[in-house]
């Protein structure tokens, strides 16, 4: 009986074998392409210069309260870092998007600041000043640039 269950068993597991290499499509001559993961942490922009001197900052109205936005530059590595520190708005804050002008003139953009106490972003930054902006969408569809700074290189 033990015989007649282990024969079943390897003939089916042979039949499944066969039906698996048997799925493949036929090669058509043609290469496959590869592709290529995109990165959307930081995005480098291609648009006119930005200048390096900080605008005014907007205050959100006080009926969504404040967010506290920290930012540093590690003097050796010259990453820039940005922290969300939280504040009564967070629960109002939607995106946070920060944009770093770089004193070569690139522009280097990041959605992935979260409204989260503690959430970070880095984005590399240059040996010389760097400009940090960051922008601030509430859940009600409005825009406030909450932070804009140049940070000094060595």
């Amino acid at each position: 009986m033990k015989l007649r269950l282990f024969i079943s068993v390897l003939v089916m597991l042979a039949a499944l074998s066969l039906a698996a290499a048997c799925t493949g499509t036929p090669d058509s001559g043609t290469t496959p392409t590869a592709t290529t993961p995109v990165s959307t942490t930081q995005t480098p922009a291609a648009t006119a210069a930005v200048p390096l001197t900080p605008e005014p900052t907007e205050t959100i109205p006080s009926t969504y309260g404040e967010v506290d936005i920290q930012a540093q530059k590690d003097p050796i590595s010259n990453e820039i870092s940005v922290i969300f520190r939280g504040g009564k708005g967070q629960s109002w804050t939607q995106d946070i998007n920060v944009t770093v002008v770089r004193s070569t003139g690139e522009v280097v953009t990041s959605s992935d600041l979260q409204p989260v106490i503690g959430s970070q972003v880095d984005i590399a930054g240059t040996r010389g000043d760097d400009r940090v902006i960051v922008t601030v969408t509430l859940k009600t569809g409005n825009s406030y640039r909450v932070y804009d700074q140049v940070l000094k290189g060595r």
